[in-house]
């Protein structure tokens, strides 16, 4: 079966359950349409898909349903539905509706301008690790806006959260502040001395001795060290492989995420299917940046057969929960 063979496939399995009343299959197929998989692109059919899972609660189909309407894509534009479907949404727990809803808020389109719900919103969407909500919270602190009192160091905090899941405008934000700080390699090794007042020697002697005894999280870092040549050892990836290789057997996702990143690209130990499948065990385990880099092999077709579907299904997930790079994406390919 050819790749544009499954979309179509896909589409009519899809259009079948619909027609049946199936709310994720409408949400599906809404998608499609939004989207242009096995069908013309059409904003305003993807509206009435959603609009029909929207009324047996799908909370994404509400989420979308929300954004074409605030965008007027397909639709006419409308802030007040746009306001009841991310109130909805939010009430679901989707951190990306509770930002919406907080803009809203924000900017009072739709509802009762009310800076104080806007922020309160923002709080809960950053804790639950969204991007936006981080950016947008680390904004609220460094102006003191909604009730919040005037804390640059709370800002930084949040703009540094936003920074470690790549998002571009918290890095400008704290570059303007002059309080840089990217996450290297490096940073995630000292990361996992767990705010211990040690050097990195001696905490590659605290994490050599803990791995010894089988703990997961340090043969993870001792497989940091070795990958990366931290706390003045070497490189040597044949030693970081054994290290993380015993991490993962225990479901330690950061390790198998590791794992996968090493197999993909470094020369030496390039194993596509290696790859693949610790990227797999990762995001199963819900790791955020592994399940953008399945997005990113099933959208090529890198190392696996190309899938846009499931590409995008990896994608929605890494933006779920709050992944910078995925959710500038998804913005990019859903309005």
């Amino acid at each position: 079966m050819t790749e544009q063979t499954s979309i179509q496939h896909d589409f009519s399995h899809y259009q079948t359950l619909a027609e049946q009343g199936d709310p994720e299959a409408q949400y599906q197929l809404g998608l499609c349409y939004a989207q242009g998989l096995g069908v013309e692109k059409n904003f305003r059919e993807a509206a009435r898909y959603w609009l029909m899972a929207s009324k047996q609660n799908h909370a994404y189909a509400l989420l979308y349903l929300g954004k074409l309407f605030e965008k007027g894509a397909g639709i006419p534009k409308d802030y007040t539905k746009a306001y009841q479907c991310y109130q909805v949404a939010s009430q679901h727990n989707l951190s990306e509706g509770k930002v919406r809803l907080g803009m809203l808020y924000l900017q009072g389109l739709g509802v009762e301008r009310s800076a104080k719900k806007a922020v309160n919103l923002f709080i809960q969407g950053a804790e639950q690790g969204d991007v936006v909500a981080q950016y947008n919270l680390a904004i609220a602190y460094e102006k003191g806006m909604g009730g919040l009192s005037q804390n640059t160091g709370q800002a930084i905090f949040w703009y540094q959260q936003a920074v470690n899941q790549d998002y571009e405008p918290a890095k400008k934000r704290l570059e303007r502040i002059g309080m840089t700080n990217e996450t290297t390699a490096e940073e995630m090794f000292k990361q996992g001395v767990d705010k211990l007042q040690h050097d990195l020697k001696k905490a590659f002697a605290q994490f050599e001795q803990s791995a010894q005894q089988n703990f997961a999280k340090a043969q993870y870092n001792m497989g940091i060290a070795y990958a990366f040549g931290l706390a003045d050892v070497e490189t040597n990836l044949t030693k970081s492989v054994a290290y993380l290789q015993k991490s993962a057997k225990q479901n330690y996702r950061n390790a198998h995420f590791l794992l996968g990143w090493l197999y993909q690209t470094q020369q030496n130990l390039k194993d596509e299917q290696q790859a693949l499948m610790h990227y797999k065990k990762a995001s199963e385990l819900g790791h955020a940046q592994a399940q953008y880099a399945l997005y990113q092999m099933y959208a090529t077709g890198n190392g696996v057969t190309k899938n846009p579907e499931t590409a995008l299904m990896w994608l929605r997930q890494s933006a779920k929960q709050g992944y910078g790079v995925a959710y500038q994406r998804l913005q990019q390919l859903i309005p």
